[in-house]
């Protein structure tokens, strides 16, 4: 299996286990299980920023890693990293990464297969803080987890970016170790099947109101938080002149990424998700 932090270079979580798993050999735990060490994108890390050229954790499709005109570095990072993984014999991936939005311990998954559906829900019952967020399947994915078919990121926030946080790096570090244990418990056939596994399935993602020069006209109403339902016609954002943005839709949705400060330039001010169970 693959363990890669910083894909996004100032977060420094990532970075952080990373190095000390590595280090301190705490794969040495979980013998039965083979660990492989990434430290995604070496100069946005040593630059303390989240990229160099792009976003790294969009340059993963193999249409893209295939064409010969996309030469930033994070596009070159991404098939060095591709052919990496290929080469190790990977068939499990964990990225680990953090948020600015409130977001807790999240694990991001966009395959539902029964052993990333029976994990989440292992570690949900274990830690009721931890959510499962659930993106839509797709054959190839932009994001390294995507690299093969049981990947999956671990997200926790809030966390700002460019610094090392003692109790996310702790958090990430135990959610980690849970997983190893899951995964070679698994592999001796000693870990019991779930009956189901609550998702939030994200369906949309919603910007800030602009101006017609783009800029920013509203701020996120701050009753806005986190996996709290929002209802038809509950307020998003309050314009700077007075006036309020609703929730223009039909059911009832749940909010994720909220404010997260590296997607304003993707046009992104929150996700929403619908909240489901999904039999296993």
């Amino acid at each position: 299996m693959a363990i890669v932090g910083g894909v996004h270079g100032n977060e420094r979580t990532g970075v952080e286990v990373v190095r000390r798993w590595q280090q301190k050999d705490f794969a040495r735990y979980f013998p039965g299980l083979k660990c492989h060490y990434f430290l995604a994108n070496p100069r946005a890390i040593a630059a303390n920023r989240r990229y160099i050229d792009q976003d790294l954790n969009r340059c993963f499709r193999r249409q893209d890693r295939k064409n010969p005109y996309l030469m930033g570095y994070e596009q070159l990072r991404a098939r060095h990293l591709a052919h990496q993984i290929s080469l190790a014999g990977i068939e499990f991936i964990v990225d680990l990464h953090t948020t600015t939005a409130a977001m807790g311990t999240t694990l991001i998954l966009n395959c539902p297969h029964p052993l990333l559906l029976n994990l989440a829900a292992h570690l949900s019952a274990q830690d009721e803080e931890i959510r499962v967020l659930q993106y839509a399947q797709q054959k190839d994915l932009p994001y390294i987890r995507g690299l093969c078919e049981l990947g999956l990121t671990i997200e926790l926030g809030p966390v700002p970016q460019g610094v090392y946080d003692k109790a996310a790096i702790a958090k990430t570090q135990r959610t980690l170790a849970r997983i190893l244990a899951y995964l070679q418990a698994s592999a001796s056939g000693n870990v019991p099947s779930a009956d189901n596994c609550t998702v939030y399935q994200q369906i949309e993602t919603v910007d800030y109101p602009r101006d017609e020069q783009g800029k920013i006209v509203a701020e996120i109403a701050p009753h806005i938080r986190d996996y709290e339902a929002i209802k038809p016609g509950t307020p998003l954002f309050y314009h700077r002149r007075g006036s309020i943005t609703p929730y223009q839709g039909v059911s009832t949705v749940y909010p994720v990424f909220i404010g997260e400060a590296a997607y304003v330039e993707k046009g992104i001010a929150m996700a929403l998700t619908q909240r489901k169970t999904i039999v296993i």
